[in-house]
C-alpha cells in the first residue's frame, strides 16, 4: 500500500499504533508497513473503524448488551451460508450472557502486521476478544472476493502459478501476468 494511505490510517486510528510512537510523538513506520494492494485500503480501513466503534462502544457502556446493527443486519443475510444457525448464534448469545455477568473491560488492540498472503488479507493484532476476531474473519473472507490492486468485486479471479494473487479480469489485462495462469473465482 502506498504511504499516503498508510499515512491516512496511522492518523485516523492512532490508538492501534501507540507502540509505534518514538519518543517526540511521532509514528515511526511500522516494521513491514501495509504489505498489499491499494485495493484492499476500504477494506482495512472498514475493519479498522468497525474494530474502533466497537471499542469505543464498549468503553462508554461496558456493562450493556453489545449486540449491534453488525449482528443484528448482516447475520441473517449471511445465514445461507452456513448450515445450521445455531452454528453462530448460540456462541454469541453465550458470549453476551458473559459480558452481562461480569464488568468486562474494553479489549485493547494492537495492529501487528497488515500483509497479503496466499492471495488474501492478513490481519493480524495482538489482545482483540472473540468479536474482534469475527470481524478480521470476515474482512479476509471478503479480501478473497476483492481485486487487491483497484478495489473491484466484479471479475475476480486468482493467479494460479508463482506468486498467487486475487485480481480482477481488467487488472489482470494492465499486468504481465499469463491470462492462462489466472482463474475466476
Amino acid at each position: 500500500m502506498n504511504e499516503e494511505l498508510e499515512e491516512q490510517l496511522f492518523k485516523k486510528y492512532p490508538r492501534f499504533f501507540e507502540y509505534l510512537k518514538d519518543y517526540e510523538g511521532r509514528f515511526m513506520p511500522m516494521r513491514f508497513g501495509f504489505e498489499c494492494g491499494d485495493g484492499w485500503f476500504v477494506l482495512i480501513k472498514s475493519l479498522m473503524e468497525t474494530i474502533n466503534s466497537y471499542i469505543v462502544s464498549r468503553e462508554k457502556y461496558p456493562r450493556t448488551q453489545i449486540k449491534s446493527k453488525f449482528w443484528r443486519v448482516v447475520l441473517p443475510k449471511l445465514n445461507h451460508l452456513f448450515r445450521n444457525q445455531k452454528m453462530i448464534y448460540k456462541p454469541l448469545n453465550n458470549f453476551e450472557r458473559k459480558l452481562k455477568r461480569e464488568n468486562i473491560p474494553a479489549p485493547y488492540v494492537e495492529i501487528v502486521q497488515v500483509k497479503e498472503k496466499f492471495g488474501g488479507l492478513r490481519f493480524y493484532i495482538n489482545g482483540g476478544d472473540d468479536y474482534i476476531d469475527g470481524m478480521i474473519d470476515l474482512a479476509e473472507t471478503m479480501s478473497y472476493k476483492t481485486c487487491e490492486t483497484c478495489g473491484s468485486t466484479k471479475n475476480v479471479g486468482r493467479t494460479t502459478k508463482g506468486w498467487i494473487s486475487t485480481i480482477c479480469k481488467d487488472c489482470l489485462d494492465k499486468t504481465k501476468i499469463n491470462p492462462e495462469d489466472w482463474k475466476q473465482i
